[in-house]
């Protein structure tokens, strides 16, 4: 049986109608299915809280982001220095932090 089988068009008038039920009374569906609509309830609150990142999460994620591009520029892999490396992109000051 594949992950999502039971999520076929003939099923989901059903599951609408077990959501619907879920809604009035989370008691009045069977465990499982309760467990899945408290997940979904969870995912799209999650998913809402979202748009409330501040900007210094947004500039720490863009901080990590970078160092796993650029990061690999900061090694010592050079012992007779014939290369000058730029690593300037890695600044904090570039990340507002």
């Amino acid at each position: 049986m594949e992950k999502f089988d039971y999520m076929q068009r003939p099923n989901l008038e059903y599951i609408e109608s077990q959501y619907q039920e879920f809604l009035k009374n989370p008691a009045s569906v069977d465990p499982e299915w309760a467990r899945f609509f408290e997940g979904v309830e969870f995912a799209q609150n999650l998913s809402q809280g979202a748009n409330s990142i501040s900007k210094k999460e947004i500039d720490v994620q863009n901080l990590i982001e970078t160092y796993r591009t650029y990061g690999h520029l900061l090694a010592d892999l050079d012992p007779l220095k014939l290369q000058i490396r730029d690593t300037s992109i890695l600044d904090l000051k570039n990340f507002n932090l």
